[in-house]
This record gives structure tokens, sequence and C-alpha cells, in this order.
């Protein structure tokens, strides 16, 4: 474990899960116990969170965007 002066530093370690088009599906760190993010892309490759998502407490679901699927555009943020 690294450390900086005499104090003992931070140590995770995450984990990257891809599809079939090598695009990112799923990421955790350690194991999952901190957070996980599931990811689903729609047909534009537009990436989003998908099911079974616990997010870092710094995120929100507004960091999830809505996108028009007619038309490619962003909706909401």
């Amino acid at each position: 474990m690294p450390t900086i002066g005499g104090a003992a530093g931070f140590m995770a370690t995450q984990t990257y899960g891809y599809d079939s088009l090598n695009r990112l599906s799923s990421a955790q760190e350690n194991g999952g116990s901190s957070w996980t993010q599931n990811f689903t892309y729609d047909r534009y490759g537009n990436r989003n969170f998908g099911t079974g998502t616990i997010l870092p407490a710094q995120l929100t679901p507004s960091n999830n965007p809505v996108i028009n699927t007619g038309n490619n555009q962003l909706e909401s943020q």
C-alpha cells in the first residue's frame, strides 16, 4: 500500500468490462463494494447508465443525460 509521509495511502482496484464492439460495458471499484457502473448504448452509440449501477457519491442521476432517439439530441441533462 502506498504511503505519504507516515500516513497510509488509499488503495483501490478498478475493473472494466467491454462488449463485443469493445465499448465500455461495466466498471467497478473494489469488487463493487465502492461503486459499480453498468452501461447501455442506443442505436447512435450514446452511452447511458444501465440497471445495477451504484453511483459514487460525487455522481447523481443528472449525470445520465436523456437522448431523443429520433434526432440524437440531448433532451435533458
